[in-house]
């Protein structure tokens, strides 16, 4: 198993970063909930609350689709 010289790899992070204008970092899922950031279930069910009108029709329709679509996708791979 090769050992990782970690000062080398932080001198090279540094050295990228010297240089770069644009930086991105990709952290996983529960990075946001670790920093109280809202998930995407609870944007949605923050969203859904707000709704009025034609908004919230137009918005209970398409979740009532995407749960019909996710049953039939269920019931397809059962039977296949």
């Amino acid at each position: 198993m090769e050992k990782i010289n970690v000062a080398r790899e932080i001198k090279e992070l540094k050295n990228h970063l010297a240089y770069s204008k644009n930086i991105g970092f990709f952290f996983g899922a529960g990075t946001s909930c670790a920093l109280n950031i809202p998930n995407v279930e609870q944007l949605t069910n923050g969203i859904d609350a707000a709704l009025t009108g034609d908004f919230k029709t137009h918005f209970d329709l398409i979740k009532m689709m995407w749960r019909l679509l996710l049953h039939l996708g269920q019931q397809t791979l059962k039977t296949s």
